[in-house]
């Protein structure tokens, strides 16, 4: 919900995306890459499997939090947010726009209640609700 009250409705997109990219995506990928890269050295890992690891990071999917835990709430956020604000831009001037975004993510979100998505997708779509509830008590507040 703090990111969702963090939001920043008047950014462009291109600048959104540029920030969401360097403060969520980029040390999501390096801190999961490092620890990628010291479990194949010091566990002596399969190699296929370490890239198949590194893949996954690149593409924010891991099926159980296995790259240091609970990392993959920033590459969760990384899309949550994005989605959010292409959703958000394209719902400009429609004037139940932020009752809407508040159903579409709910929406979203019972689909990940309801059905076991792989690669913690299910999680994601949960936490989009709650970002779209930080981002309407902003604008009521």
């Amino acid at each position: 919900m703090i990111s969702g009250l963090l939001y920043n409705e008047k950014a462009k997109l291109n600048v959104f995306i540029r920030r969401k990219i360097f403060s969520l995506y980029i040390p999501f990928v390096f801190w999961n890459l490092t620890f990628c890269v010291l479990r194949l050295i010091v566990l002596k890992q399969n190699v296929l499997e370490t890239l198949k690891s590194m893949i996954k990071i690149a593409l924010t999917l891991s099926k159980d939090g296995q790259f240091l835990g609970a990392t993959w709430f920033f590459g969760a956020l990384f899309f949550v947010s994005i989605g959010y604000k292409m959703i958000d831009i394209f719902l400009a001037g429609f004037r139940y726009k932020e009752v809407s975004l508040l159903v579409i993510f709910g929406l979203i979100a019972l689909n990940g209640i309801k059905i076991t998505l792989p690669y913690m997708l299910s999680r994601t779509c949960i936490l989009s609700f709650y970002y779209a509830v930080g981002a309407y008590v902003k604008k009521e507040i």
